[in-house]
């Protein structure tokens, strides 16, 4: 499939440069992008109080978080 595809080729293309290897932390994310019907999105804004960084929904950014995501969907996405 596409996403896997993408996946596959941009750690080959890492891995011939460090290759100790590299963990791959958040497929989630790399996956959400290629099919966001995975998650469920928010629009938010995003913030900095005291130090810490926060979201708040907030209309017409283009900012978007996920809240939820469809375990899945996801797992189709990466056996497909």
């Amino acid at each position: 499939n596409a996403a896997l595809r993408l996946l596959y080729d941009g750690m080959d293309v890492y891995l011939k440069n460090k290759p100790r290897g590299k963990l791959f932390h958040d497929p989630l994310a790399a996956a959400a992008m290629l099919n966001p019907d995975i998650c469920e999105w928010r629009e938010v804004e995003i913030y900095r109080h005291k130090g810490k960084w926060g979201s708040r929904l907030k209309e017409g950014t283009n900012t978007f978080i996920s809240i939820k995501a469809d375990r899945q969907k996801l797992v189709e996405e990466l056996v497909r």
